[in-house]
């Protein structure tokens, strides 16, 4: 039903938008690269892409980047029913902020009380040769936010979610000033606010390494903090009730955040734009601003120690050498910040205004325009592609397994017009017992495994001891199990037909056969054909479960009866001792 909902989505995911989506990166630090997310708000269901950092095996379809540097992005999660109003990354992480304002009055009966806003989060991972989206059918629950109060903005530094709510709350908790809340295990807690901000809904939040920085922006222009978020002794104010502690353990003491916040010195063109936007890739702040019709963007890096240390609060206001990068033309309409740290660019995704053919042909609704840090020089321009959460591997795989049930279920629905036929086996040998066969193919799997693993490169220990899930769905896995399947196939029927027996019947002392007349219309014992021995292995080791199950006399399998052949034993007859 989950894949059957996602081939729906998928469908509906190419489509012209016309709300202003929500464009968020997280911040790359040490191994943790960065993600983009692009969540597109105005279609049903919600469709999350995601735009994964470049790996150096990626061999899927998210791997492509168009002629014009664009790299592709991947339907990550469509079955969002309700727009988020808010949106954060945080390493690998989307966060998803939920509002339920206070309902409107009924006749009769007082308004529902606002719920709080829930939080929810998605996550990128990495599987080898793709990139997938975990949970899939839900997202993961976080600790939900105070109800009846806004979330202004949110972001995510390297380690830590913080999020800006505006004054409000229920009747009971009412609160007058805006709350910056930081999310710590399992519990919200506070985080000191500059004092001098003019925090309001248009009031925006920056994760950097280590701190978080704050955007200022009113209609007479913009201004700007930053500062190093630290721990300070166990007095914490903590939103809802602290979580209980493990089984046989305290509770651990609970942390407080502190910050000693600095107003950094802006460009004049940036600090006079009412709608400034801000971002941090790889130790530089990037701002972007209007100009026109165009985007200038702006970089500066943070100067060490003192810029963000909390050791030094004398220094209120630092002023970074800012530099410009350069301008974007032709950005669309309301373009949102995309600084990319796995990149090292920083540019602006907006959306396209698409014609009723490129709307019909399901062109992508959402492109991109970015410059390089290094240079300034443009990196990438032009549509984001979008490709879906089902590859064509995983089609692949799901058409090979019907194909494969449906011919299981024939072999042992479909009976061979001979099985009637009578056997008449000739003197001193009987049919192997099902025990034994099931000891002999054992024996011949273990030689099989190891022999196909090392046709791909895999050592016998690798081989022998691989998962299921390390076998089924991945390249490496799919190419290791068509080795073990043809090398059974192959090997095993030319040791019948030249021999009668595998090293596993060798082993068991059985063999395979065919019976013949002879002379005197005589039972005579043969090798099976090559042909016998190929039909017979191709159902032992492309459907097991017909080989392991016995139809005939108890000792024979489908792929036995359709070769007219049998696996026999020496008939050792015990004399009894005669008593005297």
């Amino acid at each position: 039903m989950v894949l059957l909902a996602w081939l729906v989505s998928l469908a509906l995911s190419v489509v012209a938008v016309a709300q202003t989506p929500i464009v968020v990166t997280s911040v790359q630090s040490g191994p943790h690269p960065a993600h983009t997310w692009i969540i597109a708000r105005d279609v049903t269901p919600i469709n999350v892409l995601h735009l994964p950092p470049p790996v150096a095996n990626d061999r899927s379809n998210t791997a492509r980047v168009s002629e014009t540097g664009v790299p592709t992005a991947r339907l990550a999660y469509p079955m969002l029913r309700v727009a988020p109003d808010r949106a954060a990354a945080l390493r690998d992480e989307l966060f998803l902020f939920f509002e339920t304002p206070e309902g409107k009055p009924v006749e009769n009966f007082p308004p529902a009380p606002a719920q709080p806003t829930r939080v929810v989060s998605i996550r990128a991972e990495w599987t080898g040769e793709r990139w997938t989206t975990t949970p899939l059918a839900r997202p993961a629950s976080q600790p939900n936010l105070p109800a009846g109060r806004t979330v202004i903005a949110a972001a995510g530094n390297n380690s830590t979610m913080f999020a800006l709510l505006a004054p409000g709350g229920l009747s009971n908790e009412h609160v007058a000033e805006p709350s910056l809340f930081a999310l710590d295990a399992a519990t919200w807690r506070t985080v000191p606010l500059p004092a001098d901000a003019a925090i309001d809904a248009s009031t925006l939040l920056l994760g950097i390494d280590g701190g978080l920085g704050l955007l200022e922006r009113t209609s007479i222009g913009s201004r700007m903090w930053i500062t190093r978020v630290t721990t300070r002794d166990p007095s914490a104010d903590v939103v809802g009730p602290p979580p209980p502690p493990p089984p046989g353990q305290s509770l651990a003491p609970s942390r407080e955040f502190d910050a000693v916040w600095m107003q950094l010195a802006l460009p004049e063109l940036a600090a006079q734009d009412p709608a400034l936007q801000a971002g941090y890739v790889s130790d530089q702040l990037v701002l972007v601003s209007r100009d026109g019709d165009a985007m200038r963007l702006f970089a500066a890096v943070l100067p060490t120690g003192t810029t963000i240390s909390a050791s030094t609060p004398g220094v209120v206001r630092v002023e970074p050498t800012w530099r410009e990068l350069g301008s974007l033309q032709e950005v669309g309409v309301d373009p949102v910040l995309a600084a990319d740290g796995s990149r090292g660019w920083a540019g602006v995704v907006f959306q396209r205004t698409l014609t009723d053919v490129e709307k019909r042909y399901n062109e992508a609704p959402f492109a991109m325009s970015a410059l390089t840090l290094a240079s300034g020089s443009l990196a990438a321009k032009g549509p984001i592609s979008v490709v879906g959460p089902v590859a064509v591997s995983d089609m692949t795989f799901v058409a090979v397994s019907l194909a494969w049930m449906v011919g299981l279920v024939a072999l042992v629905i479909i009976r061979p017009p001979f099985e009637g036929a009578s056997w008449m086996l000739p003197a001193g040998v009987s049919l192997a017992e099902p025990m034994r066969r099931f000891l002999a193919w054992s024996l011949d799997l273990i030689v099989v495994v190891i022999v196909g693993g090392l046709l791909v490169g895999k050592s016998p220990i690798d081989t022998l001891t691989a998962s299921v899930g390390d076998l089924l769905g991945t390249r490496d896995g799919n190419a290791m199990m068509l080795a073990i399947i043809g090398t059974g196939v192959i090997a095993c029927s030319l040791c019948e037909a030249a021999f009668g027996r595998t090293p596993g019947k060798m082993l068991a002392n059985c063999q395979v056969v065919r019976l013949v007349k002879g002379a005197d219309n005589a039972t005579v014992i043969r090798n099976p054909s090559l042909a016998q021995a190929l039909a017979r292995n191709l159902v032992k080791w492309i459907f097991p479960p017909a080989a392991f199950v016995i139809f005939r006399d108890g000792s024979q399998h489908r792929g036995e009866q359709f070769s007219r052949t049998a696996v026999i034993v020496p008939w050792v007859e015990v004399e009894e001792d005669e008593e005297e």
